[in-house]
């Protein structure tokens, strides 16, 4: 086993192509990140005796992604990896269940002042084309008031409250730049909608860009929020339909994936109702000082 550090993403994304046609779903995450380009990102390889990449991981502003597909070997020997290379604390880790604490062992060997905390499990769903709703006004049986529309430079203000309140219960350490800078780059590219009852939002999600592995295009659903006093009533099951319905008449060839907290039942079950079935589960930790007693 050879660790290997990538300074260009575009090397990194030729390295790891065989990883992504081999399993799109579970690399989504790793490549859409990659080839987003974005200054800051580091990479690494897990390379096989033969020189090939068996796995491969990737630091970004959010923290780092292990390959679903990494050794716990292979993990703690990244995680050492990265905490030498590193000198700032990343904001979180995310891998598998075997592989996390593998990786927190080897980074935080090189972190002594720092302890991993929150472990959350996050669930990787794929959508079954057949099982998605024909409207997104009927889900299950149930009608569903009101209507979905891109969303547009005007809406910038309540979009941000609502992706504040997101990231807040969704554990996720983002600062209020970030967040802006998040919502600018939807609002540019167009992959934010929001749904609309009696002209009014209740509620928003986006998709990330897209990812062409070989005669397929993958996308993945981001950011699904409904506001507090619209909850229970469906918003964010038609709107996530309707976004998977606008997804796939781009593209004759469309997969789709998103991420759900397994600490959110009802969240899991909304998106089980529309077609996502359960991919892969992962595992995060995010860290923070450790003060001896």
């Amino acid at each position: 086993m050879k660790i290997e550090r990538i300074i260009d993403a575009d090397e990194f994304l030729s390295e790891i192509q065989s990883l992504v046609l081999a399993n799109p779903e579970d690399m989504n995450l790793i490549a859409l990140i990659a080839a987003s380009k974005v200054n800051g990102n580091h990479f690494w390889l897990v390379r096989n005796p033969d020189n090939s990449v068996e796995s491969c991981a990737l630091v970004s502003e959010r923290g780092c992604v292990l390959s679903p597909n990494m050794r716990p070997q292979a993990a703690e020997a990244i995680g050492e990896k990265v905490g030498q290379a590193l000198n700032e604390i990343i904001p979180e880790a995310r891998g598998t269940e075997e592989t996390l604490p593998a990786f927190l062992k080897g980074y935080l060997s090189h972190k002594p002042n720092f302890k991993a905390k929150h472990h959350m499990g996050v669930m990787l769903y794929s959508l079954q084309m057949d099982q998605l709703p024909s409207t997104c006004n009927e889900v299950a049986g149930r009608f569903i008031e009101g209507y979905a529309t891109p969303a547009t430079i005007h809406d910038k203000d309540i979009l941000l409250s609502f992706m504040k309140q997101f990231t807040a219960d969704a554990n996720v350490m983002s600062t209020p730049e970030q967040i802006n800078t998040s919502v600018e780059n939807h609002l540019n590219r167009q992959s934010l909608f929001v749904w609309k009852v009696n002209d009014q939002i209740v509620a928003s999600a986006g998709h990330s860009q897209p990812l062409d592995i070989g005669t397929h295009t993958l996308y993945r659903i981001v950011a699904v929020f409904t506001k507090a006093t619209a909850r229970c009533k469906g918003y964010a099951s038609a709107l996530t339909t309707a976004l998977c319905h606008h997804l796939r008449s781009k593209t004759n060839n469309c997969r789709i994936v998103l991420f759900a907290d397994t600490s959110n039942p009802a969240s899991n079950k909304a998106y089980q109702r529309i077609g996502f079935v359960q991919h892969k589960l992962m595992m995060s930790a995010s860290f923070e000082p450790d003060i001896k007693s």
